[in-house]
């Protein structure tokens, strides 16, 4: 094969003198001699003398993964022209087996190959960022609880107490709060702090979805048209523009092109959406098996954005299980993972991920401190010291509903003859008020404890610290706003889910494509070698090729073609994966604004608030028999910082920011512990659960396994290869993810 005049081509024999030949309808594109042209006639040559041998040689020209198409039988031909017709169309009203062949489409479908896995990379970008952001969530919870229990420690100190004992109640509360301000700046605020780390991890969540948002927007068109043409067979030509086998001369000596050439050759068919788009063109038939290049193998976004983030996990996860708070909060994570998505973190050896939840006092100190309590606690009756009642209002005017709200033991004595909460104490120490304290404003909220058993105030001194102050501020509207800002991450959260799920579905579509493509062709084979040479034999000589190409098309090619059952599946998928696209792109276009406000404005520490509008706990009176909001009282309170960060990742955001009294460790069901009247408290409100996008992708993609597997049938070679390929790119992955869903057994029918 060659360019070379008539005379010089070396590889010219003598037996028809054939040369180089192209297309007849212009496109430039290059047939290629077998083996077998220039030794004799079709009929008269071992090997390519059955029509079974003819699709054996196209298949092997063709190459693994490709369609062969054998044009024509060896007791009759057909002309180049003729061939043209079927590989190549012929107008609208002749498309040919593949289509109206066009120069673009393949340049086309491998520009939206790539792109389709820059863009699986930048989604896995976004996942990467979300599950470091979890982290560091649970990272800042950390070290809010050391603060509290600096804070303890420091108004048991005393040096510190002497510090303030010369001071009236007001200047002792204002250097209280100073003294609280400079340990929460120093760990939340600083460059070194935890709010900067949050923040940045925030941050970068929202680079890597705007990121991959711009990518969808600018690959729309290409992507677009890698949908609606490259999920069906398209015509293979090679890199030298190679396209057509001229396998044997059928009759006449006349050399294929020439008008009375009546030759037997092949084609090629691929499919593009599977990364195969062009053939060998191996004239030596030596069967050729596909070299898949690592990089080629695609992205699968979970396992590649747990690759990434690998690292960075690592080392705060390292962090946190540096401390028994830590060790508590990560465990009680994993398991609210595993117990939400019981899927995703399976181990391979088909046992839930056994993750022991250490029930500690930093993750659920109201369960801590109510066992210990109860286990322990002096039972007061009816005798209590004080007669107070919940103050059903603050002393500053806030502009919103703000109560006090007292615990179980609020009135039962003052704080020094109080039973304490620890094994082993004599009575109730500071570290246990901060324990209440904490208790009260939940996981997701910095406690403040005010006073303690040495040193107490009044509730107008305590509201100088917990109603804007320089610690808080107190509006409720700002926090509804950042609630509702906070969803913008929670939403795209949503929409990357469900596009990630449709790119699964998209690979096992693809590889069932395939699969059925592949299984077909014995029967294709068969098919052509009963009817090809009756069908060619029996037609007149206009109308052989015309009958050949029908049965091609209506009988051999019927169940691999765009139309079949597999290819349409396959086509939905495609189109599924744009919508979720499309839908992805707008999820994020709405949420931009409310991304920007959220960072802007929703960093600082906001009052806390409980269920009944509880901001302030009375943990006891320090001194005195004086109620909280007399001004000669000395008590012991906590109030509450509520972060909004701690909201982003969440399914769900509530108004309600902090427990409140309703934590378990607060009251006994006696009444004592209430707000306003001795009522029953509503009903405690639920933390919302973690949204982990993978954990979503593959609780949703149960049915989808359920039916590739049903469906693949015996041939499980394609995903068998495809399982290896992952294993290469990523030798720690799961991947008995993709094992068979278990089936629930369809109910037996009534008798």
């Amino acid at each position: 094969v060659g360019d070379e005049p008539q005379g010089t081509n070396p590889r010219r024999l003598v037996k028809f003198g054939c040369s180089s030949f192209e297309d007849s309808q212009g496109f430039g594109l290059r047939g290629v001699f077998g083996p077998y042209l220039e030794n004799d006639y079709c009929s008269w040559q071992d090997g390519i003398a059955m029509v079974s041998e003819i699709f054996d040689t196209c298949e092997q020209f063709c190459g693994e993964g490709r369609i062969p198409v054998p044009l024509a039988v060896p007791t009759s031909g057909m002309s180049l022209e003729d061939m043209d017709k079927i590989c190549l169309g012929d107008g609208p009203d002749n498309a040919g087996l593949f289509g109206q062949y066009d120069p673009e489409l393949m340049r086309d479908c491998k520009l939206g190959h790539v792109s389709l896995l820059l863009v699986k990379s930048r989604a896995a970008s976004v996942v990467k960022e979300i599950d470091i952001m979890h982290l560091e969530q649970l990272a800042f919870r950390v070290r809010m609880i050391q603060s509290v229990r600096d804070i303890s420690a420091a108004v048991s100190d005393p040096e510190f107490l002497s510090s303030l004992s010369d001071y009236d109640v007001n200047e002792k509360i204002n250097r209280y709060q100073m003294w609280l301000v400079a340990l929460l700046e120093d760990r939340l605020y600083t460059t070194r702090g935890a709010t900067m780390h949050l923040k940045r991890a925030m941050e970068n969540v929202k680079v890597a979805v705007e990121a991959l948002s711009s990518l969808l927007e600018a690959k729309a068109e290409i992507l677009s048209k890698y949908v609606e043409n490259c999920g069906r067979p398209a015509l293979a030509i090679s890199a030298d523009r190679e396209y057509l086998l001229d396998i044997c001369n059928q009759q006449t000596s006349a050399c294929l092109g020439d008008g009375d050439a009546y030759h037997v050759g092949c084609c090629c068919g691929s499919l593009p959406a599977s990364g195969i788009f062009d053939i060998e063109a191996n004239t030596e038939l030596n069967r050729r098996r596909l070299d898949i290049d690592v990089a080629q193998i695609g992205i699968d976004v979970c396992f590649e954005a747990s690759e990434r983030g690998e690292s960075e996990k690592a080392s705060l996860e390292e962090e946190l299980s540096s401390t028994t708070e830590g060790v508590a909060l990560l465990s009680a994570y994993r398991s609210s993972l595993a117990t939400r998505y019981p899927i995703w973190v399976k181990d391979c050896d088909d046992e839930s991920r056994r993750l022991a939840v250490n029930s500690t006092l930093a993750e659920q100190p109201q369960a801590s401190v109510a066992e210990t309590f109860f286990g322990g606690r002096r039972d007061q009756g009816d005798g209590n010291i004080l007669a107070c009642s919940p103050p059903g209002s603050s002393t500053v005017d806030a502009g919103e509903e703000l109560k006090v709200a007292f615990s179980q033991d609020t009135e039962d004595d003052t704080c020094g003859r109080l039973p304490p909460l620890t094994e082993g104490g004599q009575t109730r120490t500071t570290m246990d008020l901060a324990t209440q304290c904490a208790a009260f404003c939940g996981g997701e909220a910095v406690p403040i404890l005010i006073g303690g058993r040495d040193f107490g105030f009044n509730q107008s001194a305590m509201d100088t610290v917990c109603i804007n102050s320089k610690l808080v501020q107190t509006d409720s509207a700002r926090v509804d706003q950042c609630l509702k800002d906070s969803e913008a991450f929670q939403q795209v959260g949503i929409s990357v889910a469900a596009f990630i799920s449709s790119l699964t579905e998209v690979e096992l579509a693809k590889i069932g494509y395939e699969t059925a493509v592949r299984s077909k062709l014995p029967a294709m084979k068969a098919k052509i070698e009963e009817r090809g040479a009756d069908i060619m034999d029996y037609a007149d000589i206009d109308e052989k090729a015309s009958a050949y190409a029908a049965f091609l098309r209506n009988e051999v090619f019927s169940e691999v073609s765009a139309a079949s059952a597999k290819a349409m599946d396959y086509k939905r998928a495609l189109d599924k994966m744009i919508d979720k696209a499309e839908a992805l792109k707008v999820s994020v276009a709405t949420a931009t604004a409310g991304f920007d406000s959220f960072l802007a404005n929703c960093s600082q520490l906001f009052t806390g608030k409980g269920l009944e509008k509880e901001y302030l706990l009375d943990l006891c009176s320090q001194t005195g028999l004086a109620c909280i909001e007399e001004e000669s009282s000395r008590h012991a309170g906590c109030c509450c910082g509520y972060m909004p960060y701690f909201s982003v990742g969440k399914e769900t955001s509530s108004t309600i920011t902090i427990p409140g009294i309703s934590a378990e460790a607060l009251h006994d069901g006696s009444g004592e512990a209430r707000v306003g009247s001795r009522s029953l408290l509503s009903t405690t409100p639920s933390v919302p659960d973690y949204y982990d996008i993978c954990g979503a992708v593959w609780q949703s993609s149960t049915t989808v396994l359920q039916n590739f597997h049903r469906e693949i049938g015996d041939d499980r070679s394609l995903f068998e290869a495809w399982m290896a390929n992952l294993k290469t790119r990523y030798p720690s992955a799961r991947l008995c993810l993709f094992d068979p869903p278990p089936t629930t057994p369809a109910p037996t029918p009534a008798p």
